[in-house]
């Protein structure tokens, strides 16, 4: 087996396993009645990458908390990193200003486990109840 080979079957293997974290993050979150809204393109979305709205949180304040915890989110495009505009992306899909701001990104690496989308889920809910 060729080297490219190999290191294609394991870049498929990884697609499956992020697409599948990122699939229980948002069950975890449907299942608990968090109220979000999932900012995502129709076709080739790509799975290592989670864009959520949450009704009447701050995506700042979701942020910050989730930091708290150990989890490192955004609340912007990796080019966004540290404004506090809101998301010129989200202005572009025609999203309001107000969801603009409620806007978290999640991403997902090697390093990503069940465990931590566990978890992850665990702050979100504990988050969300205080509204």
């Amino acid at each position: 087996m060729t080297a490219a080979k190999k290191l294609g079957d394991i870049m498929e293997d990884e697609r499956k396993r992020i697409s599948a974290l990122r699939t229980q993050l948002i069950q975890r979150l449907t299942e608990r009645k968090i109220d979000f809204q999932i900012i995502e393109a129709k076709y080739d979305q790509l799975p290592h990458i989670l864009a959520l709205t949450f009704a009447g949180l701050q995506g700042q304040y979701i942020m910050l908390e989730l930091n708290q915890k150990g989890f490192a989110v955004s609340t912007g495009s990796a080019c966004q990193i540290g404004k506090q505009d809101p998301s010129k992306t989200m202005m572009a899909i025609g999203k309001s200003e107000d969801e603009a701001h409620q806007f978290v990104r999640f991403s997902f690496g090697k390093n990503t486990t069940a465990d931590d989308i566990h978890k992850l889920a665990d702050c979100i809910e504990g988050i969300a109840s205080i509204r």
